[in-house]
């Protein structure tokens, strides 16, 4: 139910070299100047929109999702890097990994944080075992570019004495044994180690397991300079334009004809974003709200997400308008094109209808560039298209005749967030003072976490998670004897009942006040609202080929 726009999308993983985890912001905890207008409090959770407002419903009510770095040595450039930049890893899970293994997905083995681990600890002590061998293998490897710039093949055997031959044969014996051990304790663990002639490369990522094996993941300022793209012209804020939910802004001023953000898309097809046949008999909307977020065109079904930051908030403005210098403020200041970027796969705008249909993957991009000169602060608007103009009109007028009754208020799951400060009621307490009838609490917890189980009652702990399970509040206990302090929501702990899945679940003691909040059940967000408005941005008739055009 929760579409978030965010940077995460184009965070890969590597199980080795998780670097930074997602936070989710969640109630209202933190506050900041936003452009649009004064301060914006950032929670994550619901836009406080009105009932009778046609915006309900048509926008992402998840926005403010950070990344926070937990490790910031693998943020960490090698000694030997004068300057440079490492790419963000977050952690997808080893469950992510373990199910495209298990299904064919990748090739090869897929090593686990532990593998990266205990591989570094053995190389370590094999190098500090064997430097001289190293040493003497670095420099004839050095020797051997020497001889092959220099075309002197024929005085190979002057330049490697018989010592050094039986040196290297030495050190190819003890890394055999290195990788037998290695391959006996867990083949991963053998999977993840160099070759013994690329141990210098190896040395040369500080004896990382982890970052040899992702080598691109390491870049140069100067290699960024020339093939990176600027993710910071836009920032999030509440758009100036009435019923958009949040917009983005410039942070910096930005002159005619400037790309302001480039985006990869991924290809969909309509038919895909149509509600589950089991979701068809409730009263909720019958497509998925991504649809507001992508790109398409009336004359196909095909569709473009794109997943790059902060693009997800460009909102839409008119291309003419009354205004002769076509430059108020709800006026579009930027245009869609195909990249120009040496990544853009321009040979799909080739493929026919149905052969994009079955892409699996996609290399297109898109810009986002200026049409005017664009002044920091100022919003970034697109045109939308004709067609999604007709088709927001038309909601506008069929709005007043969708009924809102019974309709849950969305501010009601706003404030119990924003209250850290309550005491939590227990299921028994709900029987005569009941939460609304449209939220759940949630916890805080991890599946894969080692708790601390006696008798089949797991004892809370902190994680760094962000898993979150539906959970029952079955008792509470304060933990302190000044009895001044036990109306403050940090003097007691709780016992719940977590449901992991249907088959699945677990009660869990010592949980704090921050390890729950609330959340709307099931199709009861405003996301799934049945009046929500649904339509995708439309391309420009001369960005979509023929070939992709339905017949």
């Amino acid at each position: 139910e929760g579409l978030i726009p965010s940077l995460g999308m184009l965070a890969n993983s590597h199980l080795g070299l998780k670097s930074c985890k997602i936070d989710l912001g969640k109630g209202g905890s933190s506050i900041f100047k936003g452009f649009g207008g004064g301060q914006s409090r950032m929670h994550w959770g619901p836009i406080p929109w009105e009932v009778d407002e046609p915006g309900r419903g048509a926008s992402s009510e998840y926005y403010n999702v950070y990344f926070q770095v937990t490790d910031a040595k693998k943020l960490k450039i090698p000694d030997g890097m004068s300057n440079g930049a490492t790419e963000i890893f977050v952690d997808y899970g080893e469950e992510w990994f373990a199910w495209r293994e298990r299904n064919g997905a990748f090739s090869g083995m897929i090593p686990f944080e532990k593998h990266f681990i205990r591989a570094d600890a053995m190389i370590k002590r094999f190098v500090e075992e064997n430097e001289y061998l190293i040493l003497a293998n670095i420099l004839e490897n050095e020797r051997d570019q020497q001889r092959l710039e220099k075309s002197l093949q024929q005085k190979e055997n002057q330049l490697l004495s018989p010592m050094k031959k039986d040196d290297l044969k030495l050190l190819n014996n003890k890394y055999q044994l290195l990788l037998d051990e290695s391959t006996k304790e867990d083949p991963k663990i053998a999977y993840v180690l160099p070759p013994v002639d690329q141990i210098h490369n190896l040395i040369d990522v500080g004896l990382s397991t982890a970052r040899y094996s992702v080598p691109n993941s390491l870049q140069s300022t100067s290699w960024l300079d020339a093939h990176g793209f600027c993710m910071d012209n836009m920032r999030m804020g509440r758009s100036t334009i009435p019923q958009a939910g949040m917009g983005a802004f410039a942070v910096r001023s930005m002159p005619e004809g400037s790309i302001v953000a480039t985006t990869p898309v991924v290809t969909l097809y309509q038919d895909l974003l149509k509600v589950a046949k089991e979701s068809k008999n409730r009263d909720v909307n019958d497509l998925q709200l991504l649809i507001n977020y992508c790109f398409g065109h009336p004359n196909t079904t095909l569709l473009m997400f794109p997943y790059s930051s902060t693009i997800h908030f460009i909102n839409h403005g008119a291309t003419n308008t009354n205004d002769q210098a076509g430059n108020d403020s709800t006026s579009a200041n930027a245009m869609l094109r195909w990249s120009h970027s040496e990544y853009h796969a321009s040979e799909l705008l080739e493929k026919s209808l149905q052969e994009m249909q079955e892409l699996q993957k996609t290399g297109l991009m898109i810009d986002i560039v200026a049409t005017r000169n664009i002044s920091i602060g100022e919003e970034i608007l697109i045109d939308y298209g004709n067609d999604w103009v007709e088709k927001w009109d038309e909601h506008l007028v069929h709005w007043e005749e969708c009924s809102n009754d019974n309709v849950p208020s969305p501010r009601a799951l706003m404030r119990l967030n924003n209250d850290q400060s309550s005491i939590l009621r227990t299921r028994s307490e709900q029987n005569s003072m009941p939460y609304p009838s449209h939220v759940q609490t949630v916890c805080y917890f991890s599946k894969h976490h080692d708790y601390d189980n006696s008798e089949g009652i797991l004892r809370w702990q902190f994680t760094t998670t962000t898993e979150m399970y539906p959970c029952s509040i079955l008792a509470r206990e304060s933990f302190r004897n000044d009895q001044s302090q036990l109306d403050k929501s940090d003097t007691h702990l709780y016992m719940v009942h977590v449901i992991i899945d249907d088959s699945t679940d677990a009660y869990v003691v010592n949980v704090p006040r921050y390890g729950i909040f609330f959340a709307e059940k099931a199709y009861q967000s405003n996301q799934l609202l049945k009046c929500g408005f649904r339509r995708f941005i439309s391309l420009a008739d001369d960005m979509v080929p023929e070939s992709w055009k339905k017949q």
